[in-house]
């Protein structure tokens, strides 16, 4: 009875250590599996990690524009106006799809249609003053504007299409000051606002990341509106020698000017 129980301990040990050595292997094998692809799948993370981040820091989610303007005068419009005008605009663009080709925002120029200005003995009160008298009329368009990005493009020549809609504010002031005097006293003698819109091609030289050099080319139309244009007749105040005209506001703009991304 003593020897047969000592042969079944020692068969029982013998189980357990080979269940347990088995057991050992199985774990190693699996671990050694395991270890390569948890690598790869954290490696594949890492990678599109970098990647999607590479792709949002080229994307410029806004860009600013200043630029100078000369405008030509088309149709009924250059009758009015002897040769071309000078101006200003600015352009802010938002990248709304958070892709680098499609962006929208607001337009706003301004340019001289016409001005005189004169210096002139008035009298007042039995004492004569020199008056300085300034009569001008300006256009101003604001609209709102979406510029696409074809891909067709170089590391430094951006194409682009423009196409603007907004209002063209048009309008004629004096400004009299007494000579002497510190302020001058203004006053709005005619303004009308009218319908507008603007489609042009363009394109950007990058000079460095965020920076670029840009000519813009676009024609503009819109309704009709009143202004006031000089037809000189001799008249000492300026305002005199005024005429109001009704024509449609049709001109080629030509914009040259610097472009931020930021």
């Amino acid at each position: 009875m003593v020897k047969m129980k000592f042969f079944g301990v020692r068969n029982y040990l013998f189980i357990l250590f080979v269940a347990f050595a088995c057991a050992n292997v199985n774990g190693q094998t699996a671990d050694t599996i395991a270890e390569p692809i948890q690598e790869e799948v954290e490696f594949q993370e890492e990678y599109y990690l970098e990647e999607d981040d590479s792709e949002v820091s080229n994307i410029y989610l806004n860009l600013v524009s200043f630029n100078l303007t000369n405008q030509i005068p088309l149709e009924t419009f250059s009758r009015n106006l002897d040769g071309t005008r000078f101006g200003l605009s600015f352009s802010y663009y938002n990248n709304f799809r958070k892709k680098d080709d499609l962006f929208w925002g607001v337009h706003i120029s301004n340019f001289r249609i016409d001005r005189l200005s004169n210096t002139f003995i008035v009298q007042e009160q039995f004492v004569e003053f020199d008056l300085f008298s300034r009569t001008k009329t300006s256009l101003v368009f604001l609209g709102y504007g979406v510029r696409y990005y074809p891909d067709i493009y170089t590391a430094l020549f951006e194409p682009f299409i423009d196409v603007k809609l907004g209002s063209n504010f048009v309008y004629t002031f004096t400004s009299d000051r007494i000579d002497g005097a510190e302020e001058a006293d203004i006053t709005f003698n005619e303004t009308d606002l009218t319908f507008a819109y603007a489609v042009g091609l363009g394109v950007q030289y990058n000079v460095r990341q965020g920076q670029a050099i840009q000519l813009t080319v676009d024609y503009n139309s819109g309704g009709s509106a009143s202004y006031y244009v000089v037809d000189d007749k001799g008249f000492q105040n300026p305002l005199d020698n005024f005429v109001r005209r009704t024509t449609q506001l049709d001109y080629v703009q030509i914009a040259l000017g610097l472009t931020f991304g930021f």
